[in-house]
Parts: C-alpha cells; structure tokens; sequence
C-alpha cells in the first residue's frame, strides 16, 4: 500500500494494455433508461455481436447469466455466443454451492471461468485464486479465474498453452511461470480506478465505438453502477478515499468512488501476468528472511558494541539502517516488484540498539 501512495504521483506513461473495459453504468441506464438489472439478453446479444464485428480477440463476461428468462431472447443471446466464437462466460464456484451459465449458452459459449475473490483481513482485495476445483462431477476439474483464462487463451498464439498445476508454489502456463503462494496470486495493480481504457456499455449495444479500440482486444463486460455491489478495497483506497471525500455527510459516496470495480481488478490481474509483473515476497522464500536477519544481526551488534556509545560510528550506522532499509523495500517493489519484508529487520534494529546501549552502560 505504501508503494501505491508514494510512487503513483511519478510521471509515468499511459498504460499499454490489450484490455478493454465495457462499463455498464449509470450512462448507460441513463441512455437506455432501464436499471443495470433490466438489461435484456437480447440487448446483451447485440452487444456482443458488435463487439465481435469490430474485432474483438476476447469477448468476456463478469456476470452469470445462470437463470432462464424470456426463452426467446435467450436464445438469441445464445446464438450471438455461438456467431461470435470467443465468449468467456463467469461462474462461481463457493462453499454452498456453485452459480454456473444456463446451459443453453454453456453449449455454445468459449470457455468458462470463475469471477471468485478473496478479501484479507482489513476487507482489501490485493491477490486472487487462480485455480479453484469443480466436484460436482465424477472427477475434480479445475476451473482457471478470469484473469487466467482470459491471459491463456490471449497468449494462446503464442504457443503458451500447456498448463502446469502440478507444482505448489508456482502454476505453469507453456513457459510461464505464476508464483502462487497460498493458492493465490498477488496482483500488480497497475493504477487507481479509472486507469484502463473503458467505454460504455450503451455503445457496444448500439454500435456506436471506435473500431480501432475493440480491434485485437480482450474485452471485459462488467457493472460497475452502485446499487450492483461489485466493487472492493484495493492499495489504492485510503488516498482515493481522502481526496474524494467532499463533506462529512458523504461517507459513503466517498467510499464507493475510492473502491475499484471487480471487472477492473480483473483487468489489473490480467495485465500481471502479459507483463510478467509478479509480486514476489521475501517470506514466501525460503531461507531468505532468516538469511538476512542473521546477517544484520551479526554485523549490527559488533558494530555497536565495538563503537563508543554517542560516536558518529554508532550514529551513521543506526541512520544508515534506519534510512536504508526503507529505501531499499521502496525501490524493490517499485522497480522489480519484490516485496522485502522490512519490519523484522526494524524490530531487529531496536532490539540491538537497545541490547548495544544496554551493555555500554553496563560495561562502563
């Protein structure tokens, strides 16, 4: 979180993306003049189809369309899937019981995927399941995330397309390779909300876009208007939160426009793994932690021990640690994107100022 807030206000080029985000929001009720929710499924068929039309690689789904509604316009929607060829449609996968598409467009669409989240303890979402299993049949099947998914079948011309679940700490994908400690990948976000290129969902219904825009993307259809609650903590909230916040009445209108919408995070786990911009945690290596802290244990304590209590030796090293340290998580995570674990290193650094001034007083 630290990063995000420092490091977000450097200068820095427009995000290169092959990802698209249409939007169905409050514009987009306001031009249909219907709730997200009544959106129709033939409405859904037309966007398709003009996405499709203007060359969309991937058309994708962050909605499930898991209960039958007017047979007809269903089955338009199923043949738009079936016409366009490259539809990903979302499932869930929980605890209680699994929400999976009609089979009516099941039969028809690409491939499927799984929208799952998992918040951390302070409610923020900073990783994400990539492989979940399916036992409601015979045998387990793994269902890949979205995210996932939508990366494979992207870099599927590209020969990347043997995937590896073998290994705990990494998933394979051709010669990819995914750490995944935990079963969850950390996502790289790649900006606040707002920052991948986005249209609205009325103008893929109604023709209205840009081909140039849709041309060789991967295309994610989402909500993203409030009363639909898809939306969720990121690194980003608290700064967001305190500049959007325009009185103490509007708690909640501050907080919603802070939180990021879940298609959007997609889109930051989709862009991770093009990029290859994995978070790597130090703890999550083994010997690596442990390997450092007994290095600055040893140095530090006969540094200060062999020093005179108040000498600019004593100073210098303990400002030098203080200082270093910090820098140094700051400038691995922003430049390559690995999380070094500084407080063990800070509580050491007391432990041993304390235990080195400790012993002076005690020697004199």
């Amino acid at each position: 979180d630290i990063r995000y807030t420092l490091f977000d206000r450097l200068p820095k080029s427009p995000l290169n993306t092959p990802v698209l985000l249409v939007r169905i929001d409050e514009e987009t009720e306001d031009h249909l003049n219907a709730r997200a929710n009544d959106i129709t499924r033939r409405q859904y068929a037309q966007a398709v189809m003009n996405l499709a039309k203007a060359g969309a690689s991937v058309i994708a789904f962050d909605v499930i369309f898991s209960r039958p509604k007017d047979p007809i316009q269903d089955k338009a929607f199923a043949a738009a899937i079936r016409q366009a060829g490259n539809v990903v449609l979302a499932r869930y996968i929980g605890q209680k019981g699994h929400r999976v598409p009609l089979q009516l467009v099941r039969d028809v669409e690409l491939s499927e995927a799984m929208i799952n989240v998992e918040l951390e303890q302070d409610r923020c979402l900073r990783s994400m399941p990539l492989v979940a299993l399916d036992f409601s049949g015979e045998e387990p099947e793994p269902v890949l995330a979205m995210s996932f998914e939508l990366s494979r079948l992207f870099s599927a011309s590209q020969g990347e397309q043997e995937l590896d679940l073998s290994h705990a700490g990494h998933i394979g994908l051709g010669s990819l390779r995914i750490p995944n400690p935990d079963g969850r990948m950390r996502i790289r976000f790649f900006g606040p909300p707002g920052t991948f290129p986005r249209m609205s969902f009325w103008r893929a219904l109604t023709g209205e876009l840009d081909p140039n825009s849709v041309r060789n993307k991967i295309v994610i259809i989402g909500p993203s208007t409030p009363g639909l609650h898809d939306y969720y903590c990121t690194p980003y909230l608290h700064k967001k939160a305190a500049a959007l916040k325009l009185g103490d009445d509007e708690q909640e209108t501050k907080v919603r426009g802070a939180l990021m919408d879940g298609f959007e995070i997609h889109a930051n786990a989709v862009q991770t793994i093009l990029e290859r911009r994995f978070i790597v945690r130090s703890k999550d290596q083994w010997g690596v932690v442990p390997a450092i802290l007994i290095v600055q244990g040893l140095m530090g304590t006969w540094l200060l021990i062999q020093s005179k209590r108040g000498s600019v030796v004593t100073t210098l090293f303990k400002w030098v640690f203080y200082v270093g340290i910090g820098v140094t998580g700051l400038i691995l995570l922003w430049r390559y994107d690995y999380w070094l674990d500084i407080t063990p290193m800070y509580l050491l650094l007391g432990a041993q100022h304390t235990a080195a001034v400790s012993y002076q007083r005690l020697m004199e």
